[in-house]
């Protein structure tokens, strides 16, 4: 009978010894694509009246403009800037162009969008966008129609995130009719309509 030494060192009993060092490089290897993954940051508008129809004036249905950051795995959160109408502090449409205290809201969820803009951002950009619209919440200064207000706000927290707003003023006033034509405009741009959403070709034709 050979040797029991022998048997142990045969190669095809010793291969699968060798090979377990290598499994946790293999995994850091397959892990390597999450880090990649990539945040989102949306501008979102809620025209509610177009700038001709007379309820925009009238009942003062100017809409809104606020802003969302979506982590790679869905969750996200939603600031918006306001004023402070939940301490009684709205604009008096008697004299829309006096300043009131400011609010952002956190999350933002009293409109629902029918125009949004998607950009992909880095883990770095993210968070200081979140930092921007955290410490504005913190401080939310004066909301003013004309000069500061929800549309303002979304256009400085994109630029906090590193990407381009949409156009989203007329005659230098930031409003969210603008800002919503401003979202269209780019989303049609890569083929999309107001929602992001794929458009299919010549649906819709010679709709308005």
């Amino acid at each position: 009978m050979p040797p029991v030494g022998k048997q142990e060192r045969r190669p095809e009993e010793a291969e699968p010894q060798l090979e377990k060092p290598r499994e946790p490089e293999a995994a850091a290897e397959n892990a390597e694509p999450q880090a990649e993954l990539k945040w989102k940051f949306q501008v979102l508008a809620d025209r509610e009246a177009r700038w001709s129809e007379s309820r925009y004036w009238r009942d003062f249905a100017i809409g809104h403009a606020w802003i969302r950051v979506i982590a790679p795995e869905g969750d996200y959160d939603s600031w918006g800037y306001w004023p402070d109408l939940w301490s009684g502090q709205g604009v008096d449409p008697r004299a829309p162009w006096k300043s009131v205290p400011g609010k952002v809201l956190h999350p933002d969820e009293q409109h629902v969008p029918n125009a949004q803009h998607t950009y992909e951002i880095d883990a770095e950009k993210a968070q200081k966008v979140t930092d921007a619209a955290n410490a504005k919440e913190s401080s939310p200064g004066m909301y003013n129609l004309f000069s500061y207000n929800c549309t303002t706000f979304a256009i400085e927290m994109a630029r906090a995130a590193g990407v381009s707003p949409p156009g989203g003023t007329l005659l230098g006033i930031a409003n969210p009719n603008s800002i919503y034509q401003g979202i269209a405009r780019m989303n049609a741009d890569q083929g999309l309509d107001a929602m992001g959403q794929r458009q299919v070709e010549n649906a819709g034709e010679g709709e308005e």
